[in-house]
């Protein structure tokens, strides 16, 4: 096929224009400027509020062509005006288009008028990468060098601000025909912008579905390399990120896929994550590159198989996983559990909270982010242990829904059976034999669950024990004859 035919056959999308803020003509003018521009196949993304409404402003970039917005002298107009230039240049505008009112002007013709823009001129060069920059005096009143030149400002000899935004359309669909040239990696772990539009923050290792053209992966983020910032040179390290900040981050997919930065086309390049039980967009991001790994690393079949090492030991491989309040009875009731297993012939390794800490995550400590990381950990012990034929008892507080689906995707196609140790607080807090509620309590402890850090009890565990109406015998002997049927 020629190039030719090749690109008659790509479907051309009109070319948007984002505009964010004042402009800085009338009304009027501005509408009679986009009625004539529609014609020409350009159609307009008008944002009033950029500052309120970080969400549509993001969505709307990433699919704009050519970003224009108005200068204002107001100090601190200028700085929310920065930020929105860098946030277009970031979602990949290729051109940038600035006004500013005749009646703004100092009267010093080209000089002033170099002065009240040097400010922002001087930052889009040090801090955006546009293909072009073109900065418009318009006169409000007469709508000159809108459509017409200006007859007041004879020293300004650029195009009028039609006439630039025409050139760029054409510039703009000559790369539309270009960016489907691309040629796709097959990958399952890239490197992405991502852009965080939900209330609650992104930690590391959370589960998530990536959507793109090509359709759906389950994805997660192992890790946030850095934020983002328009006035930051040096890179800011984050382990978290909360709604409105950028990081850049490696996701993982289950599953590879056609992989095409967002520089080479701004279309396969886009996708966005979503909640996987409610399905929300939580955020939009931009493919920067497949990472060397994803082609590097294979995965090596063994000659004997999780299924036969299970077999030989003559029981199903899975996981107990027991998770509840701190001094909720985990530990004591998975020990019990254990021991009668034992006692039947079963092969069994109990892992421990607190045990684990001494040596596998001694270096976690228990902010939200580490213990993400503590659950993620363990998930991948848990699922080796499992491949080993075992049955693994995890005794964890494990506090968050997120993690504990985690594990459970994480150790499949092994079974996974959420034990909730449904202990109320206060009798969590009277059997506090470590004396750990008290010291919370008194501020010598932070992010203690329960206290000034949240417990999510399971939404549908496979069983529920509450020690406050049965003891830890009792609970055990019901685990073992109820749920695993032996």
């Amino acid at each position: 096929m020629s190039d030719d035919t090749q690109n008659s056959s790509v479907a051309m999308r009109a070319v948007r224009i984002l505009t964010a803020g004042k402009i800085g003509a009338a009304p009027s003018v501005i509408e009679a400027l986009k009625f004539s521009l529609r014609a020409d196949g350009l159609s307009w993304i008008d944002i009033a509020n950029p500052d309120q409404d970080f969400a549509s402003l993001v969505r709307a970039g990433s699919q704009a062509d050519i970003a224009l917005v108005g200068l204002e002298i107001d100090a601190d107009a200028l700085e929310r005006i920065k930020r929105w230039v860098w946030l277009a240049s970031e979602l990949g505008v290729p051109h940038l288009v600035v006004t500013v009112e005749s009646s703004d002007l100092p009267p010093k013709g080209r000089p002033g008028f170099d002065a009240l823009t040097s400010r922002l001129t001087s930052f889009v060069k040090d801090r955006c990468d546009f293909q072009s920059v073109i900065i418009v005096p318009i006169n409000a009143a007469t709508a000159g060098n809108v459509v017409d030149r200006d007859a007041n400002n004879g020293w300004y000899r650029g195009p009028t601000l039609r006439q630039h935004i025409v050139g760029c359309a054409t510039t703009c669909r000559e790369a539309q025909l270009q960016s489907h040239l691309a040629e796709p990696v097959q990958s399952d772990h890239i490197q992405a912008r991502l852009f965080w539009l939900h209330d609650e923050a992104l930690l590391p290792w959370r589960p998530f579905e990536l959507r793109t053209e090509q359709g759906q992966r389950n994805a997660t983020i192992t890790s946030i390399k850095y934020e983002l910032d328009p006035h930051a040179v040096e890179r800011i390290a984050r382990n978290r990120l909360l709604y409105g900040d950028i990081g850049v981050c490696n996701i993982n997919m289950t599953e590879p896929f056609k992989c095409v930065s967002f520089k080479q086309d701004r279309q396969a390049g886009l996708f966005t994550l979503t909640d996987p039980k409610t399905h929300d967009v939580v955020a939009l991001g931009l493919i920067d590159y497949s990472l060397r790994r994803a082609s590097n690393i294979r995965w090596q079949e063994t000659t004997i198989t999780p299924a036969e090492r299970a077999e030989a030991k003559q029981q199903n491989a899975s996981v107990l996983w027991f998770t509840g309040l701190s001094g909720a009875g985990k530990s004591t009731i998975a020990d019990l559990v254990e021991k009668r297993l034992n006692a039947v012939g079963r092969h069994t390794m109990l892992l421990d909270g607190d045990n684990v800490r001494h040596g596998l995550n001694k270096d976690l400590g228990f902010t939200d982010v580490d213990r993400v990381e503590n659950i993620r950990r363990i998930s991948e012990v848990s699922k080796l242990m499992c491949d080993a034929g075992l049955i693994v008892l995890v005794s964890f507080i494990s506090p968050f829904r997120a993690e504990r689906q985690l594990a459970r995707e994480t150790v499949k196609p092994h079974d996974f059976f959420e034990i909730y140790v449904a202990t109320p607080l206060e009798v969590a807090e009277q059997r506090d034999v470590k004396g750990l509620y008290a010291k919370a309590r008194a501020g010598e402890i932070k992010n203690f669950t329960g206290i000034d850090s949240p417990y999510e009890p399971p939404s549908n565990p496979q069983m529920t024990v509450d020690t406050t109406n049965e003891t830890a015998d009792q609970a055990a002997e019901s685990i073992v004859t109820d749920l695993l049927k032996l």
